[in-house]
């Protein structure tokens, strides 16, 4: 085969620190090229030719889409999906559920006060002794009493021969 072309140039390509230019130069010799004919799916060739557009004159910079639309609507999809999450339980056995729990902390808070009661007029007893004794302002009382939570226990309290409650 024997191939004859001619160009008026040549294909250049040429790049800059911003953008990157190309230049094409077509075969002059060629016959043009065209179809005549019935088209059978006229939209998807138009479509089809639009983004053939799109590709060849686009510059290929990312350009960030706007996504308010999207935004908004998935801030009234998300409040229709809680909606729906929702109704998949039944409010009302949990309210009951919970108020269940409540009164049984309750029932347990009483528990502890009662068991901690004598303790605590104990160590009520105790500090207005010191107080007699020493004279000392409630800040001393305060500092006192978490060194007694802390450090000692009812059994030390005693063996001190201080006057105790049962």
């Amino acid at each position: 085969m024997l191939f004859d072309y001619k160009y008026s140039g040549t294909t250049t390509v040429s790049n800059s620190s911003q953008d990157t230019k190309m230049n094409f130069v077509p075969d002059l010799l060629r016959t043009p090229t065209f179809f005549s004919g019935k088209l059978h799916k006229k939209v998807a060739f138009r479509e089809a030719i639009s983004a053939l557009h799109d590709v060849v004159v686009s510059d290929l910079r990312f350009k960030p889409q706007d996504k308010t639309a999207y935004k908004e609507w998935a801030t009234e999809q998300e409040q229709l999906w809680l909606a729906e999450y929702i109704e998949t339980y039944q409010i009302d056995q949990i309210r009951v559920k919970i108020e269940q729990l409540r009164k049984e902390l309750a029932d347990i808070q009483q528990e502890k006060e009662k068991v901690l009661a004598p303790f605590n007029k104990a160590q009520k007893k105790y500090f207005n002794y010191l107080y007699q004794k020493t004279g000392m302002p409630g800040t001393f009382s305060t500092r006192l009493l978490r060194f007694t939570r802390t450090n000692f226990s009812l059994n030390v309290l005693a063996r001190m021969n201080l006057p105790m409650v049962n």
